[in-house]
């Protein structure tokens, strides 16, 4: 069968299939708000299923180009997520990361005071005293053990270490605008010429690779959070992977 055929008539509603089923079943997850890890975990998989219904959308509308773009942020609520349910005390990390950026902020107020984008912040509040509380409070939780975390830590903490060194790669090509994406997104090359394009319909082989990876993504956080919490909506994902499987054959 011709990869757009598969695209078209089984990986695509496949993907429909399992997102809407996923969002349907969250109302069914029974977790404690009160505890930072259920929290945390629920949020990310909430970014997670929101994102794909995102790429759904682009996909109806025959948009391609942000794809790989919304993809790489979903990889990264991926390995929060897979973060969160691997160390109970993963949400620290992330607070040191935020506190971190805060501060790198509260630095730009301080270093450039006259970026009009920044003069509003800077009359806000006392810069001097926000950063000396926004530093306290980081060396406090650097000191019980949790610093903030470049996006590399955070996939090795998830276990996606590999998913980082190739697919997280190939994706921030595309939300960096590196010249061999803006080529892949913009040009037709017809022999030694080319032509310039806008709206290029997507690669089958991309587009199959990006919907397989939403696909396992999917599959994988819910399978796992409907475990974690003992939902017995558990099983239904032992059918979606069969399918998965069954797709996968086709084109691998």
């Amino acid at each position: 069968m011709p990869l757009e055929k598969l695209i078209d008539t089984q990986l695509l509603p496949f993907l429909r299939d399992l997102a809407d089923r996923s969002l349907e079943n969250a109302a069914r997850l029974n977790f404690d708000k009160q505890h930072p890890q259920h929290l945390y975990a629920v949020c990310t998989y909430g970014t997670i299923l929101e994102t794909t219904f995102d790429i759904l959308s682009l996909v109806a509308a025959v948009q391609f180009a942000s794809i790989p773009i919304i993809l790489r942020s979903l990889l990264d609520a991926y390995a929060s997520f897979r973060s969160c349910l691997a160390d109970p005390n993963h949400f620290k990390a992330m607070y040191a990361t935020y506190l971190k950026e805060k501060l790198r902020l509260i630095d730009a107020v301080i270093e450039n005071p006259t970026n009009p984008y920044l003069q509003g912040l800077a009359k806000a509040i006392d810069v001097q005293t926000e950063r000396a509380s926004l530093e306290k409070e980081l060396q406090e939780i650097k000191q019980a053990g949790y610093a903030p975390l470049r996006p590399w830590q955070e996939f090795e903490n998830a276990g996606l270490s590999s998913e980082y060194q190739s697919l997280y790669w190939q994706l921030c090509l595309h939300a960096h605008n590196n010249v061999a994406a803006l080529e892949e997104r913009h040009l037709n090359k017809k022999g030694d010429d080319y032509a310039v394009a806008f709206f290029k319909m997507a690669d089958p082989p991309d587009l199959a690779r990006y919907l397989d990876s939403v696909s396992g993504i999917v599959l994988d956080a819910s399978k796992t959070l409907h475990n974690r919490f003992g939902s017995p909506v558990e099983r239904q994902y032992h059918d979606f992977e069969a399918r998965l499987q069954a797709i996968r054959k086709q084109y691998t």
